[in-house]
């Protein structure tokens, strides 16, 4: 027999023309901490008045009930937006990919980020002012006051 030399090889399904696929969308991950959902608010907010809203609700109103990713419960400081839950729950499974449950609880939540935060700076103020040498000097000059870090830390970098 004759033998055929440089013969094409027989092609292959891997030879095959392959119709592209649909890019997958990307989604981001399910945020595991009530602060990295702000986060996720914000970064995806940027510009975006209405989404600049929904984060501030976030940061100073709402008092988390319960936080397991997708779900979320939740009370409110004050009057609680139009839409608030649907809002945010539409917004979340666009960005995660998955359904969020946000729904209004029952129970005492912990307190907003900003009353956490201000409940901080409360309580640092009344231990500054009630430090041993403090009240010493609030004694010795009674019409002196105790300037907020935000003062006091420009000035030590001006002044070393």
């Amino acid at each position: 027999g004759a033998a055929v030399a440089n013969a094409a090889p027989a092609p292959t399904p891997c030879d095959a023309p392959t119709a592209k696929a649909p890019p997958v969308p990307t989604h981001a991950a399910l945020p595991a901490t009530f602060h990295d959902l702000i986060d996720l608010v914000a970064a995806k907010g940027a510009g975006d008045y209405a989404l600049f809203e929904l984060e501030l609700t976030l940061r100073d109103r709402v008092r988390v009930v319960d936080y397991a990713p997708p779900r979320l419960v939740y009370d409110m400081a004050g009057e609680e937006p139009k839409d608030f839950a649907f809002t945010l729950s539409r917004h979340l499974a666009a960005w995660t990919g998955q359904d969020w449950a946000i729904e209004r609880g029952d129970g005492t939540g912990l307190l907003s980020i900003s009353e956490a935060e201000t409940a901080t700076a409360r309580a640092a103020e009344e231990a500054r002012r009630n430090a041993p040498m403090v009240r010493a000097v609030l004694a010795a000059f009674p019409d002196a006051e105790i300037l907020p870090d935000d003062v006091v830390t420009p000035l030590r970098k001006a002044h070393p």
